[in-house]
């Protein structure tokens, strides 16, 4: 099977999502290739694909492959890396890109798989969990016997 990615040619609807080939990643030094199992799927991909993501146009502008988090294995590592090899299951970040069969990140990006987390639950981990936990927890500090009204429970965080 080649290896793809989502491409969002322009700002737009959901008809602008093309599946395109993705040339062969090769990591740079401190690098890793990630063959992905599992990508998390979040509303500012939505915002990206309407063209409202600010980051996205100042970062990467057209054509741009969204995502921003996934799970999979190892595919290979740069120079430099000596703690992770081929075959290790991974969950880890990347600014955009990550709807792809491959991604290349820094190593710094990239982390061990927990026995307990399936590749879906690790790839909805990072932006998804991460920012509700750090909004409830961090922000809201709740305490005993306190109720939490979740509403739009829908969307990713």
């Amino acid at each position: 099977m080649s290896a793809r990615k989502v491409v969002i040619p322009k700002a737009g609807g959901y008809g602008q999502l093309r599946l395109e080939n993705l040339n062969q990643l090769s990591p740079g030094p401190g690098e890793v290739v990630v063959a992905t199992e599992a990508i998390g799927v979040n509303y500012a991909d939505c915002v990206i694909r309407m063209g409202l993501y600010a980051s996205a146009k100042e970062y990467v502008g057209w054509p741009i492959t969204p995502g921003f988090e996934f799970a999979g294995t190892v595919q290979s590592v740069g120079a430099g890396v000596e703690d992770l090899a081929p075959g290790a299951r991974v969950f880890g970040v990347t600014r955009f890109g990550g709807y792809a069969t491959h991604v290349a990140v820094p190593r710094h990006q990239v982390f061990a798989l927990p026995s307990k987390l399936t590749m879906e639950q690790a790839a909805g981990f990072p932006a998804v969990f991460l920012t509700a936990y750090y909004a409830l927890f961090e922000l809201a500090h709740p305490r005993p016997g306190t109720n939490v009204l979740v509403h739009s429970a829908a969307g990713g965080v």
